[in-house]
């Protein structure tokens, strides 16, 4: 088992994946790996625009 930070603190400044903190993104890729599923959005706020869509 992994151990991943899950304190990505505010996100709501990013647009992108590729620019959002390392441990985030480290986060995301194990997501993807454990389900085997690519993940398509990214909720960045409780706005329903506060979205990432990969």
């Amino acid at each position: 088992m992994k151990n991943l930070n899950g304190n990505f603190g505010d996100l709501s400044k990013f647009s992108s994946r590729d620019d959002l903190p390392e441990n985030a993104k480290k986060y995301l890729n194990r997501i993807e790996e454990i389900v085997g599923v690519p993940i398509k959005f990214i909720g960045t706020g409780p706005d329903r625009n506060d979205m990432i869509i990969c």
